[in-house]
């Protein structure tokens, strides 16, 4: 009886562990989990972060903008234009606000972001 009880609860932490890495890797499932949040525009703005993040603040201009961090782990569609200004971007993104600073002596002159961005594309 007792192997039993282990060997359930066994397969049920295995199920929801494998449930759980395709629900991470599926954007869609993401998404309708409500972790990510949307966001789209023409990119106004483009600025380097050196800290605490690495990438890029980009600025996105209405009807869904704000200021989001594209980073090397971005998900970028085509037409990969992330960098050029005036460029129309749909995407997700994380929602956790996250600064884009430079090095000085340490992490300065940080500007606020609305999050990182998990996926983007441009047209």
């Amino acid at each position: 009886m007792e192997r039993k009880i282990k060997f359930l609860v066994l397969m049920l932490i295995v199920v929801v562990f494998v449930g759980s890495i395709f629900m991470y890797k599926n954007p869609q499932a993401l998404a309708q989990a409500s972790l990510l949040e949307a966001f789209g525009g023409p990119i106004l703005d483009v600025r380097w972060c050196e800290c605490p993040v690495p990438g890029f603040l980009i600025t996105v201009g209405p009807p869904v903008g704000g200021a989001f961090i594209y980073t090397v782990n971005t998900i970028l569609f085509p037409y990969w234009g992330i960098l050029i200004t005036n460029t129309w971007t749909l995407g997700l993104h994380n929602g956790i606000p996250v600064g884009c600073g430079h090095y000085t002596n340490y992490c300065a002159d940080q500007v606020p972001s609305l999050g990182i961005m998990y996926m983007v594309g441009t047209s």
